[in-house]
């Protein structure tokens, strides 16, 4: 399969300026197993802050510099938050339940691949937002399959428990 760089329109978030074009992915895009993207974000622009219940995360910087924020979703004071600056060449993996978030501090824009495997899609972001009780349970009953749901119910419950959490 081959994707030619006129393959289809990116996506313009309207919040934060960062364009989203994916290239392989559940999305239309012709993959289920994993998806890879390429995403700009223009000068004092940000990714919005998510994690990912399921999908691992990588990035592989291209140009420009992004400025690297993430820690466990459990991790509520942040005490053990990573920040780091990437460069053309850096790459970093973002593991599964962790809170991330790229920031372009420089006056280019920064590019960058993102594979996510399992293949992204829209429901498999959890937005800081967005985040409230239904829709993570939710997102739990429709894409979770029943090997993991004993660990994530399990999860659930603790999390449950802990009200600051939600």
């Amino acid at each position: 399969m081959i994707r030619r760089k006129d393959g289809g329109k990116p996506f313009v978030s309207p919040e934060n300026g960062e364009i989203v074009d994916e290239l392989f992915g559940e999305v239309g895009k012709g993959t289920k197993q994993h998806s890879l993207a390429l995403i700009t974000i223009p000068h004092n622009k940000s990714s919005k802050l998510h994690y990912h219940p399921v999908a691992e995360e990588s990035y592989y910087i291209m140009s420009g510099e992004g400025e690297i924020h993430y820690w466990h979703v459990n991790d509520l004071s942040q005490t053990h938050k990573v920040v780091d600056i990437l460069k053309p060449g850096d790459a970093v993996a973002i593991p599964v339940m962790y809170w991330h978030q790229i920031f372009n501090k420089k006056k280019t824009d920064l590019q960058f691949l993102a594979v996510c495997v399992p293949s992204w899609h829209p429901q498999c972001s959890i937005f800081h937002e967005d985040l409230s009780k239904s829709k993570y349970l939710l997102f739990l009953n429709n894409f979770i399959n029943k090997t993991e749901k004993s660990f994530f119910n399990k999860f659930n419950m603790e999390i449950s428990q802990n009200k600051s959490f939600l």
